[in-house]
């Protein structure tokens, strides 16, 4: 039973987490799917990006 619990309790946390991560996002780069050709940002994935080199 306490393992379903912390399953369950682990499903609702990873949901709520996602969805936060989605309003940040939906608060920098806008609304998905309209133009806005003010934001300061952009959706992950949808435009090229640099990555920081590590080395």
């Amino acid at each position: 039973m306490r393992e379903g619990l912390l399953a369950a309790a682990v499903a609702v946390g990873l949901e709520v987490f996602g969805q936060l991560l989605e309003a940040n996002v939906t608060a920098l780069a806008g609304v998905k799917g309209r133009h806005a050709p003010g934001r300061s940002a952009v959706r992950h994935g949808s435009d090229p990006a640099k990555v920081a080199n590590r080395s």
